[in-house]
C-alpha cells in the first residue's frame, strides 16, 4: 500500500513538473526580444528594448526606451496589443518624468472605431469613436517598436510596393493623424551591425506627410537590423537579440554566472560601456541623471533635503545654502506644469548651483506626487499650486539666514503664470523672473480659428511631419476647439474616460489663465525673458506685454521684457563632451537674470528703465 501511495505521489509530482515545464517552454518559444541603440547625429542618445509575446489569442509588443542622454523624458514605456491577424486592440504609451509623474497616450479599438486619450497634467484630450478602420496600424517614425507589426504584415513573397493605413499619435494634446504608408523593397546590401557586416535587404517607407525612412531587415528572418530617418539624423541600430527557448535559457544561464562573478558584476555597475552593451530595464521612478557641467556640489555650498507644510500636505525640496555666518537673499525656482523632462531638470539644478555660487539661498521644491512630496499632482488646481508656492516663500521666511523681504521667484513656462499670481501682494517677495511665459491660451486665443491652426501646425512640424494639408489641419483644429470649449463650459470637477480619472476643474483653470492680467496686477519688479528659438514664441504677444510693462513703468513700477535670439532649449543646449551629450547653460541668459535680481535686491524701490532694444 505504501509503495502504491509513493508511486501515485511521484507520478503526480512528475505530471505537475511536466505541466510547469510545458508552460515555461511555450512562454519562451513565444517570446522574442531585441535591443537597439538610438543614435542622433551619430552620437549615442539612448537605448530601447522591444519584447514580442505570442499568446493563445493575442500578439503583444512591449518596449521601454532609456533616453538618458537626451533633453526629453528619461524613459518611455509602451504596450501594443493585437489580434492574431495583427488587427490592433489597444496601444498605451507612457512618458515618465524625472520625478515619477507620467504623460499618457492611450488608444483602444472597438471594431473599426478607436477611442483616444491624451493626458499630460493639466492638459488632456479625449475622442470617442474615431473611425480608423480595423486594419489600420499605429505608427510613429521615431518608435522602433511600431515598425515591427508593419514588417509582419508585409508580404515578402510579393515584395514590390505595398500600402498600409496608419494612425499616428502625437505627443501633444491633439488628435492622431491618419496616413497611408508605402513600403517598397530596394535591394540587397551589407550593413555593419554589432561589429560585423551583415547581409540585409533594404526597404524605403514613404508617406505624403512623413520624411522618407530607410529600413534594413535581415535577409532570411526579416528581423529589423536598422532604421534611418535621414532628414532628422536619427538611426536605430540593433545591438542584441534573443528568441526561442534555446537562446533565452542560454542568456539566463550567462546572467546567473555573471551574478556570482563579483569582479564582473562590479565592472558592470561601474562601466557605462557595460551598460550600453546590455540594456537594463529601469524602474519607473529611478533613472540615472546626466552629468551636469562642473561638480554637483561645490565645497562652499551646502545642499540638503528639506520638508515644509502646504495646507494638509508635506512637500519636499532641495535647499542650497552658501557657507558663511550672515544672511543671504533667496531664490525659489519653480518648474513648468506637467512631468519634468531631463532638460528642465538640468536647467533647474544648474540655476540652483549658479545662484548659490553667487551668494543666494536657493530652493527647488517638488510638486505634490513628485519626489517625496505628499499628494496627487493631477488633483492640484491653480489655487492649490499657488498655495504651494506661497508655502515655500513662508518656509524660507522662517530661516534665520534668509534676508527678510528678499525672496525672488523664478518661474519657467506654465509656472511663470503661477509665480505671478503667488508673488502679487506678498511682502516677502522682492522680485519675479519669468522664463518663456506661456501665451498660447491668452484670452482664449488658442481657441480662435487661425491661432489654433497655427499652434496645431507647430506641433506637427515639431513631431517631424511635413506638408500636412489644410483639410487635416482644419479637421484637427475644429475638434480641439469644440472639445476645449466643452471643458470650459462644464461645471463638473472630473470625468472618467477609458477608466482614467480626468481633472476637468484643473484643465478648466489652465485654459482660463490670463498672463496679461497677472502682469497688469503685479506690484513687484518683473523680468520677462523670452527665447526667439522657442517653437511657440509669440512676437505679437511679447510686444503687447512690453507695452503693458511700459505703462506700469510710467506709474513707477520696475519692469523689463527681453527677447534672446538663441537662448537655446531650456536656456541652454546639448554639447558633446568625452563622447557624451552634456547640458551646457546659456551663460549670457543666466548672468543677465542674476545681475537684474542683484540690482533689484540692492535697491528694492529703484526703477529700471524699460529696455526696448533689439533682440540680444
Amino acid at each position: 500500500m505504501k509503495k502504491l501511495v509513493a508511486i501515485v505521489v511521484i507520478s503526480v509530482c512528475i505530471m505537475i513538473m511536466l505541466v510547469i515545464l510545458a508552460f515555461f517552454y511555450v512562454d519562451l518559444s513565444g517570446h522574442v526580444g531585441c535591443q537597439y541603440e538610438i543614435l542622433i547625429d551619430g552620437i549615442s542618445s539612448g537605448f530601447v528594448r522591444v519584447d514580442k509575446y505570442i499568446t493563445e489569442d493575442k500578439i503583444i509588443y512591449k518596449s521601454i526606451a532609456d533616453c538618458g542622454e537626451a533633453l526629453d523624458y528619461p524613459a518611455i514605456a509602451e504596450k501594443f496589443f493585437l489580434q492574431k491577424d495583427y488587427s490592433p486592440l489597444k496601444f498605451v504609451k507612457k512618458h515618465i518624468g524625472m520625478k515619477g509623474q507620467q504623460q499618457l497616450t492611450m488608444m483602444v479599438w472597438d471594431e473599426e472605431n478607436c477611442n483616444f486619450l491624451f493626458l499630460r497634467q493639466p492638459e488632456f484630450l479625449t475622442y470617442k469613436e474615431n473611425n480608423s478602420g480595423s486594419n489600420s496600424m499605429v505608427f510613429n517614425a521615431q518608435d522602433i517598436m511600431l515598425y515591427m507589426p508593419l514588417v509582419q504584415k508585409y508580404n515578402f513573397w510579393k515584395k514590390g510596393t505595398q500600402f498600409f493605413n496608419c494612425v499616428i499619435p502625437i505627443d501633444e494634446a491633439i488628435l492622431p493623424v491618419k496616413a497611408k504608408l508605402s513600403i517598397k523593397y530596394l535591394k540587397e546590401e551589407y550593413i555593419p551591425i554589432m561589429g560585423c557586416k551583415t547581409e540585409s535587404e533594404s526597404y524605403i517607407i514613404k508617406s505624403d506627410i512623413l520624411p522618407d525612412i530607410k529600413m534594413f531587415l535581415s535577409k532570411y528572418t526579416h528581423k529589423i537590423l536598422a532604421v534611418e530617418i535621414t532628414d532628422r539624423n536619427i538611426r536605430f541600430s540593433l545591438i542584441g537579440s534573443f528568441e526561442g527557448p534555446g537562446k533565452r535559457l542560454d542568456t539566463l544561464r550567462m546572467k546567473i554566472v555573471e551574478m556570482f562573478n563579483f569582479e564582473k558584476f562590479k565592472h558592470m555597475l561601474l562601466s557605462k560601456k557595460a551598460v550600453s552593451e546590455e540594456i537594463t530595464i529601469v524602474k519607473e521612478q529611478s533613472f540615472p541623471q546626466k552629468k551636469l557641467t562642473g561638480p554637483a556640489v561645490l565645497p562652499e555650498i551646502t545642499q540638503k533635503e528639506i520638508f515644509f507644510e502646504s495646507g494638509d500636505l508635506l512637500l519636499s525640496g532641495q535647499l542650497w545654502v552658501p557657507v558663511g555666518e550672515k544672511v543671504f537673499s533667496a531664490v525659489i525656482i519653480i518648474p513648468d506644469d506637467g512631468p519634468i523632462k531631463i532638460g528642465e531638470q538640468d536647467m533647474l539644478e544648474t540655476f540652483a548651483r549658479f545662484f548659490s555660487e553667487s551668494g543666494f539661498v536657493v530652493l527647488i521644491f517638488d510638486n505634490p506626487g513628485q519626489g517625496k512630496s505628499q499628494g496627487n499632482f493631477i488633483l492640484q488646481d491653480d489655487l492649490k499650486k499657488i498655495r504651494n508656492i506661497e508655502a515655500s516663500v513662508k518656509y524660507l521666511g522662517t530661516l534665520s539666514f534668509v534676508k527678510k523681504g528678499s525672496i525672488n521667484l523664478i518661474g519657467y513656462g506654465g509656472a511663470g503664470y503661477l509665480s505671478l499670481k503667488a508673488g502679487a501682494g506678498f511682502k516677502e517677495v522682492n522680485s519675479l523672473t519669468v522664463l518663456d511665459l506661456s501665451l498660447r491660451f491668452e484670452k482664449t486665443a488658442f481657441l480662435q480659428e487661425e491661432t489654433l491652426k497655427d499652434n496645431v501646425r507647430i506641433m506637427l512640424d515639431t513631431a517631424g511631419f511635413k506638408n500636412v494639408n489644410a483639410l487635416i489641419l482644419d479637421g484637427i483644429a475644429e475638434k480641439i476647439r469644440v472639445y476645449t470649449n466643452e471643458v470650459i463650459k462644464t461645471s463638473e470637477n472630473f470625468s472618467y474616460f477609458l477608466g482614467i480619472k480626468l481633472p476637468l476643474k484643473e484643465y478648466r483653470d489652465f485654459l482660463r489663465r490670463n498672463s496679461y492680467s497677472a502682469v497688469e496686477l503685479l506690484d513687484k519688479p518683473l523680468l520677462l525673458a523670452f527665447s526667439r528659438d522657442n517653437n511657440f514664441f509669440d512676437a505679437q504677444g511679447v510686444n503687447d506685454l512690453k507695452k503693458l510693462i511700459s505703462d506700469k513703468h510710467a506709474k513707477g513700477l520696475s519692469g523689463k521684457a527681453m527677447v534672446f535670439k538663441n537662448s537655446g532649449y531650456y536656456m541652454g543646449k546639448l554639447i558633446i563632451k568625452n563622447g557624451l551629450w552634456t547640458y551646457e547653460p546659456n551663460k549670457e541668459v543666466f548672468q543677465f537674470i542674476k545681475d537684474w535680481i542683484c540690482k533689484e535686491d540692492e535697491n528694492k524701490h529703484a526703477t529700471i528703465v524699460l529696455d526696448q532694444a533689439d533682440d540680444k
